[in-house]
C-alpha cells in the first residue's frame, strides 16, 4: 500500500513538473509589459508600412530548475509575405526580436508566431502576435498661443511643433519650410514609438512685409510629406532693416517702389 502511495506521489510530482514546463509562459517587455502564456494571442498595436518595430521578452521563463529562455525567434514561414525578423545577439536579460514591415504592406491586420526556446532543457513555447498596419499614425500640430506674428526684421520667431507618433515603431522625420533657406534652420528628429515630441522651429525674418509660408514635416522612411502647416508673418522694419531691404530682394513690394529702395540701398552702404 505504501509502495503504491509512493509511486502515485512520484507520478504526481512528475506531472506537475511537466505542466509547469508546458505552461511556462513569457514576460513581454516591448512594446508593452504583459505576461503571456503559451498559445496566447497578443495584440501588439499599430505600425505604418515600411517601419521596423521591436518585440522583447524577459529571459525569465518559470521553467523548472530556474532555467531561462535562451532565444526568441520568428521563423520566416511564420511571418506574413515580405516581412522579416532578426534577433540581435547580446541582448542580456531581455531577448529582442526586430521585425521589419515591408513598404508594400497594405493596411490590414497581420499575424505571426513568436517562439522562445531553451535548448538545454528541450523547452520551446510560442504565442501569436497580431499587428495592424495603418496610415496616418504620425500627427503634427503647432502649439503657440502667444506667437509673435508681427516681428521686426532679424527678430527670432519660434514655433512649437508637436509631433505625435501612435505607432509601436519609431519614425524619423525632417522639419523644414517653404521660406527662403536663410530664414530658418531645418533639422531631423526621431519620434519614439507611442510618444509625443515637442521641437522648436526657428524663423528669422530677413525682409520687411507680409510673408505666407509653410512648415513642412517630411518622412525619411516613406520619402513623402507627412504634414504641411501654414503660417503668416508681417515683418516690421527697423531703421537698418528698412535700408537693407534691397540687398535681400523685393519679395513683398511692387516694382514702383524700386527707385526708392535703390536710394535706400545707396544710403545703407554708407551706414555699414
Amino acid at each position: 500500500m505504501k509502495l503504491v502511495l509512493f509511486k502515485s506521489l512520484v507520478l504526481l510530482v512528475f506531472l506537475l513538473s511537466f505542466v509547469s514546463v508546458a505552461h511556462a509562459g513569457f514576460f513581454l517587455v516591448l512594446p508593452f509589459e504583459q505576461k503571456v502564456l503559451n498559445g496566447d494571442i497578443v495584440e501588439l498595436g499599430s505600425v505604418s508600412s515600411g517601419e521596423t518595430f521591436e518585440l522583447s521578452i524577459s529571459d525569465e521563463s518559470m521553467l523548472e530548475s530556474g532555467a531561462r529562455w535562451e532565444l526568441v525567434e520568428a521563423s520566416p514561414d511564420a511571418l506574413p509575405t515580405g516581412w522579416k525578423a532578426d534577433a540581435p545577439a547580446g541582448a542580456g536579460k531581455r531577448l529582442l526580436l526586430r521585425v521589419f514591415v515591408p513598404k508594400s504592406a497594405l493596411p490590414n491586420i497581420y499575424t505571426f508566431r513568436v517562439a522562445a526556446a531553451n535548448d538545454s532543457v528541450g523547452a520551446k513555447e510560442e504565442f501569436t502576435a497580431r499587428v495592424r498596419v495603418r496610415d496616418g499614425l504620425l500627427s503634427v500640430a503647432i502649439n503657440n498661443p502667444g506667437l509673435n506674428l508681427f516681428p521686426f526684421v532679424s527678430e527670432k520667431v519660434v514655433y512649437n511643433v508637436v509631433l505625435r507618433n501612435d505607432s509601436i515603431a519609431p519614425h524619423s522625420v525632417k522639419v523644414y519650410s517653404s521660406l527662403p533657406r536663410e530664414w530658418y534652420n531645418g533639422f531631423g528628429v526621431v519620434v519614439p514609438a507611442k510618444q509625443t515630441v515637442n521641437v522648436k522651429f526657428e524663423v528669422v525674418p530677413q525682409v520687411v512685409g507680409k510673408k505666407d509660408f509653410r512648415i513642412i514635416v517630411f518622412s525619411d522612411l516613406a520619402q513623402k510629406e507627412v504634414s504641411s502647416l501654414g503660417s503668416s508673418l508681417v515683418v516690421r522694419p527697423t531703421l537698418v532693416g528698412t535700408l537693407a531691404a534691397p540687398s535681400n530682394g523685393f519679395p513683398f513690394f511692387s516694382a514702383s517702389l524700386g527707385a526708392f529702395y535703390f536710394f535706400d540701398s545707396f544710403v545703407f552702404s554708407f551706414l555699414k
